[in-house]
């Protein structure tokens, strides 16, 4: 109720009653909230990152969803929300180090809106060592023991050292460092094909690959030279036969 004086300029009065009506102003939503702000990385598209909340003070319904947001801030096109739900659009990498940026919004059923940015943390997870490439070698056989037949190269995600080593035992390899080298000489006339499989091995993780090797041949001398006897009678007329002369050829 208000109370309204009116006075002219002889000091006559009148005073009128005045009941006015408040009428409630409708308030956008507020408190938005996630209720978990980290992912692990790796996790396949549709993993739930946190649930959306948020309070308001008409008691209205609030719906979430992600706005068209600057690209060089906001990563929402990583995420998609379903219902009160936010969920990961494709695996996150670690890697990068970066938290990603989300934008949401939340709007209330008279339209009325607020938002609100989060930062999601990618949370890092070990992988195992990666083999980038496909490895064939070739060495001649008879070469010595402690010859470097080839190098192989493994990556690990999150930078550690790896250690390399070669999966059963007798395969005529070893590791020297991350150098295939031989045992023993080989013999191409015994096995002229290999197939190794090398492992490399960071902290906690190891990844496979096979190597394969070829052993090619070097041509050798005659051995084992023979004659199947070792007389002939002093009388014996030219041209006669004194025996038969055998050799064996490693090829």
């Amino acid at each position: 109720v208000v109370h309204a004086r009116v006075t002219d300029d002889a000091g006559k009065y009148q005073i009128q009653r005045f009941l006015i009506e408040a009428t409630n102003l409708d308030r956008p939503p507020a408190n938005i909230s996630l209720s978990n702000l980290s992912l692990a990385e790796n996790q396949p598209a549709g993993t739930l990152v946190g649930i959306l909340s948020a309070t308001d003070p008409d008691g209205d319904e609030v719906r979430f969803s992600l706005p068209d947001a600057p690209v060089l801030i906001y990563e929402n096109i990583a995420f998609k929300i379903e219902g009160d739900r936010l969920l990961s659009v494709a695996p996150m990498d670690h890697e990068p180090k970066e938290p990603l940026d989300v934008l949401i919004r939340a709007t209330d059923s008279t339209g009325l809106l607020s938002e609100k940015d989060f930062q999601i943390a990618i949370s890092d997870v070990d992988e195992s060592p990666v083999w980038t490439e496909s490895y064939t070698f070739e060495v001649y056989e008879n070469a010595g023991p402690n010859f470097s037949v080839g190098t192989v190269t493994a990556k690990d995600p999150e930078g550690e050292s790896i250690s390399y080593s070669i999966q059963g035992s007798g395969t005529g390899f070893t590791m020297n460092g991350n150098q295939i080298v031989t045992v023993s000489s080989l013999d191409r006339e015994n096995k002229d094909f290999y197939e190794l499989v090398v492992i490399a091995t960071d902290v906690t993780m190891e990844a496979s690959t096979t190597v394969l090797v070829s052993v090619l041949d070097v041509d050798e001398s005659p051995t084992s030279l023979d004659i199947n006897n070792g007389s002939i009678s002093s009388n014996a007329p030219l041209g006669s036969v004194v025996g038969v002369v055998s050799a064996q050829d490693p090829e």
